[in-house]
This record gives C-alpha cells, sequence and structure tokens, in this order.
C-alpha cells in the first residue's frame, strides 16, 4: 500500500485520477482531516478525487507511513506549478 498511496492522484500519461483505484481494495476507506465522515468504498472515494481533479492543482505525497493494510500519509497542494499554502 506504501508504494501505490499516491496512484489515486496520480496522471501518468494521462489517465485519469481514478485509474489508479483500480488497485485498490473494493472497500476502501479514505479519511480526510477535513472532513468529519470517511468515504467508503470506490464509488465514494472515486467521487472524491474526482472532484479534486481541477486542471492545474496537483496533490504531491509527501511523508508516507509504512503499511501492508493501511497507510498514512500527507500531501503538498501545487498550484501551476507553485507550492500551495502549507498551513
Amino acid at each position: 500500500s506504501t508504494r501505490i498511496v499516491g496512484m489515486p492522484y496520480a496522471n501518468p500519461r494521462g489517465a485519469t485520477p481514478s485509474e489508479g483505484l483500480r488497485l485498490f481494495s473494493d472497500a476502501i476507506e479514505y479519511e480526510d482531516f477535513n472532513y468529519r465522515e470517511p468515504f467508503v468504498g470506490k464509488g465514494a472515494v472515486r467521487a472524491f478525487v474526482e472532484a479534486f481533479d481541477i486542471a492545474g492543482i496537483d496533490f504531491v505525497p509527501q511523508r508516507v507511513s509504512e503499511g501492508e493494510r493501511a497507510v498514512c500519509f500527507t500531501w503538498k497542494v501545487v498550484v501551476n506549478g507553485q507550492d500551495g499554502p502549507s498551513d
């Protein structure tokens, strides 16, 4: 899971962000401190990720925990090639 954590946000060779979700379990759970409830299941996670598929905005994983069945990570936002706010 550690090696593929960035896949939902990656855009290899023009693939959509949700393409990376094919590597995850149907029971995927995505938790974000900005939201009260987790996103559960591929459909919910896909909708969340695709909502942030905005031209010029990239989410770049930074710190990634080690894990076989679960992983935690932080990311930074890059807007038009420039680092976004850090707070």
